[in-house]
């Protein structure tokens, strides 16, 4: 019995023991989130600011912006004041340089500044900066905070050794440099200036009902973001090639041969040729880090396009950091036409859109399970026959997009070994050709081509060439009405027909740009 009452005594020790180490760790625990509460002050930010000797340059600028309400207001913020002596060199006449300099020293919510801490804080201009401890130090921003845990009933104040240097992203940097103003203008002239609830700060509601903001954020909607990626964007890191303004111009004018359109109203065809000679000078510009995989072997741009080894986009340009990357400003684009802005266009055969035919039935046919799979574009294809045994079928396609610059066009045919015919039966198909365009004069015209070699490989998929390097006298980029068409014509004799086949198949018609 002696015994059982001493475990007992021993259990129940045991027990205050661990509840006490609980309390504590709690107690601990608490102590790091709401850092030191016990000794909260009943002032405000605004009042703890304003009444430090030392942030006297630092209050006024809050005062004069506004934000003496806002800190004097309940939601709860963290505020890292720069001493005075750290800003005496400051230029706070420009407003802009002043929201920054305010926005990267406040943020939303309580950080209190205590242990072994490390940990990223997003502040009002959205930049992530970093609050830690290290070599016997907390900083903020890689500046010593001289003074810590100053908590009054909205917030923390932190005094810092000077200011944390603002690092602009590369949206930000756009403006501040004259340099590459040509593109900064490009790109800002699509912004929409879209009111920013989540981040706009609350006040009071007014006589009609309708709240109040104190400070009302404001963020860029640019369609533009889609094309060249979301440049204001902390989160995301890019590489981005900045033509200088002399580069810009030099681009311009080599690329806007390329997009030349006939209107009856010349200022229609001026338009769009600025509109897709600009598009195309800086779709290329910019490569999101995030993408690539290899980027000494290629680099894939924003819009989509690959450059193999890539590195001859980046010779001679002058570098710098910015908080979401790198921008590489140049005084020269060296991009090949043939990889950017006038790429191959393939158009496939099985598609019906933009697609006639006379005197014939069209079969769209699958590749599967054949072994010329591989070669075959989309893994699809079509087989053209003749409504009777004595016509000659036609098929039509237009071909979207061209621009008014040199092509190499081909026509590939499928044979009909894909399609099990025995070997004793195979013929090759003998075509001729018509090339539908807009001429000098504004007027569509067609043109035959007829001298050439224009019989199929019987047994293997063969890329026929129709005519090298032509020239589109117009671009028909991005129009709704296609002026640009290929006939693909059946051209056996009655007397050939042991010769040669009257069905076609065909893969799709492919237009290279001639490099």
């Amino acid at each position: 019995m002696k015994q059982l009452i001493q475990i007992r005594i021993l259990y129940f020790a045991l027990l205050i023991i661990v509840m006490a180490v609980v309390q504590s760790c709690n107690d601990e625990w608490e102590q790091h989130y709401t850092a030191k509460n016990d000794f909260v002050s009943d002032k405000t930010l605004w009042d703890a600011i304003s009444t430090n000797p030392d942030l006297t340059i630092f209050s006024q600028l809050l005062k004069e912006n506004g934000y003496d309400k806002i800190l004097s207001g309940s939601q709860m913020y963290t505020v890292w004041a720069p001493v005075d002596s750290s800003l005496q060199h400051y230029d706070f006449t420009n407003k802009d340089i002043v929201k920054e300099f305010i926005g990267n020293h406040i943020a939303r919510l309580s950080y209190s500044v205590l242990g072994l801490i490390d940990e990223k804080v997003t502040m009002l201009n959205t930049k992530v900066l970093r609050l830690k401890y290290t070599d016997g130090k907390f900083l903020f921003g890689n500046i010593e905070i001289i003074e810590r845990n100053n908590v009054v009933n909205n917030g923390i104040l932190h005094t810092l050794k000077s200011e944390v240097a603002f690092y602009p992203n590369i949206w930000e940097y756009l403006p501040k440099n004259a340099e590459i103003d040509s593109v900064y203008k490009y790109l800002y002239s699509f912004n929409q200036i879209v009111f920013d609830e989540k981040h706009s700060i609350p006040g009071d509601v007014n006589e009609s009902g309708q709240l109040v903001y104190l400070d009302s954020v404001f963020i860029n909607s640019n369609k533009m973001f889609r094309t060249v990626g979301y440049l204001n964007n902390e989160d995301s890191t890019y590489s981005i090639l900045l033509p200088n303004n002399k580069a810009w111009n030099s681009s311009y004018a080599k690329i806007k041969n390329y997009f030349k359109f006939f209107n009856q109203n010349q200022s229609v065809a001026d338009t769009l040729q600025r509109h897709y000679t600009t598009l195309a000078l800086v779709r290329d510009l910019s490569f999101s880090n995030s993408m690539q995989i290899a980027p000494t072997d290629s680099m894939i741009s924003t819009s989509g396009n690959i450059f193999y080894t890539p590195s001859y986009l980046f010779d001679n340009a002058k570098t710098l950091s910015v908080s979401n990357g790198k921008i590489f400003i140049s005084d020269s684009l060296l991009f090949n036409h043939y990889d950017s802005w006038n790429k191959k266009i393939n158009v496939e055969a099985e598609k019906i859109s933009g697609r006639e035919n006379t005197l014939s039935t069209v079969f769209s046919r699958s590749s599967a399970g054949s072994v010329i799979v591989p070669g075959i574009s989309g893994n699809k294809y079509i087989e053209v026959t003749p409504t009777s045994t004595a016509s000659n079928p036609t098929i039509t396609f237009e071909i979207p997009n061209t621009l008014s610059a040199n092509y190499n066009i081909y026509c590939v045919f499928v044979p009909k070994t894909i399609n099990n015919t025995p070997v004793s039966d195979l013929k090759p198909c003998k075509v001729y050709y018509q090339l539908t365009y807009m001429k000098e004069n504004g007027l569509s015209t067609t043109q035959n081509f007829t001298t050439g070699n224009y019989i199929s490989e019987k047994d293997k998929l063969h890329k026929m060439l129709v005519t090298s390097n032509f020239k589109f006298p117009f671009a028909n980029y991005g129009q709704d009405v296609v002026s640009v068409k290929l006939k693909v014509i059946s051209n056996v004799k009655q007397s050939e027909t042991t010769q040669y086949t009257r069905d076609m198949l065909i893969d799709c018609i492919i237009l290279e740009p001639v490099q």
